[in-house]
């Protein structure tokens, strides 16, 4: 599933493409992953501004409404310029003068909403992490009632925004915490860790572009490079870097964990 340094990075693309643009046409070819409002109601307005929220991206309008997109597990969106067929796949088809926007899913698991200014998809969502606001003491906070592994409870998008299951391994590699641990368990201190290792993590994915492990890719087709750069995630009975020792990978809240059994061993 794209996190957040994938999203940010298509957010950013977007910004090229189709910031400042008027939507001419739109063509739901799969109408059921419109998940709120009609696509018509877009038809006419000029993308204003290109945003990003947790996994969320939304797109400010120069009319009533704003455009939530989540990419779930397989989505991508493509950008094209000429005549040539869509690509296998393709969802939902957003037209403007210069090129045509693509909702591309294989499995169909994404989804567009477009509801009116002030009103959002999601229920909860944590603070972002790149926000002055979350410190140690303010994620203490939340998880000090909360007994389940450190891993899940950083995947918790109430926890924290954006974080999903690549970068919760990495960033718990990188902060040397076991993911096993109870959330509430974690020390001030070592959630500065948790905090300092997120931040350094996210960062260096998003000026990577991303991840891409399959369908991940940018709106020109290309792929994200922080697969290069990974160092537990997808690297079962791999020598740690650091120690030789072998990386383990172990389920858990039926998502695969991966760590280093010596280096995180608190």
């Amino acid at each position: 599933m794209p996190e957040l340094p994938e999203v940010e990075s298509v957010r950013r693309d977007l910004i090229t493409r189709v910031q400042g643009n008027k939507v001419t046409w739109v063509e739901p070819l799969l109408p059921r992953m419109v998940k709120c409002g009609t696509l018509d109601d877009i038809v006419g307005v000029e993308f204003t501004s290109i945003n990003r929220r947790g996994k969320f991206l939304f797109i400010d309008t120069s009319g009533e409404m704003t455009v939530y997109i989540h990419l779930r597990m397989s989505g991508t969106l493509l950008w094209r310029k000429g005549i040539e067929d869509n690509p296998s796949h393709i969802r939902i088809v957003i037209g403007f003068q210069n090129g045509r926007l693509l909702f591309r899913d294989p499995r169909t698991l994404g989804g567009i909403w477009i509801n009116r200014k002030g009103e959002h998809p999601w229920k909860k969502m944590g603070l972002e992490p790149f926000d002055d606001n979350l410190t140690p003491e303010v994620l203490q906070k939340l998880l000090v009632k909360r007994s389940i592994p450190i891993k899940t409870a950083l995947l918790d998008q109430g926890t924290i925004a954006g974080i999903g299951n690549i970068y919760a391994s990495e960033i718990l590699f990188d902060a040397k915490i076991d993911p096993r641990r109870p959330a509430n368990s974690i020390s001030n201190g070592e959630l500065l860790k948790v905090l300092n290792s997120t931040r350094t993590i996210l960062n260096a994915a998003i000026e990577a572009n991303g991840t891409t492990l399959k369908d991940f890719k940018l709106s020109n087709g290309r792929g994200g490079e922080f697969a290069n750069f990974l160092k537990v995630y997808a690297k079962k009975e791999e020598e740690c870097y650091i120690c030789k020792s072998k990386i383990e990978r172990i389920v858990q809240s039926q998502r695969s964990t991966f760590f280093c059994p010596s280096c995180q061993t608190n």
